[in-house]
């Protein structure tokens, strides 16, 4: 999830039941207000990451 101007749907995301969100362009701000109010951990991932670095990390992250 992200990009500018984008309109979260957490009722969306929690009928998902994710057990991560990774978004991008978002502030650390809305993202730990996104945990707050889902009880989802949000990962927040930098558009300048290159794409095999950006999945490298991902998967990282989620333990794979």
């Amino acid at each position: 999830m992200g990009g500018v101007n984008f309109k979260i749907n957490l009722e969306k995301i929690i009928s998902l039941k994710p057990d991560l969100i990774i978004a991008g362009y978002i502030s650390k701000q809305r993202a730990d207000l996104i945990t707050k109010k889902t009880g989802i951990p949000v990962v927040v991932i930098s558009y300048g990451w290159g794409t095999s670095k950006s999945s490298n990390s991902e998967g990282t992250i989620a333990g794979k």
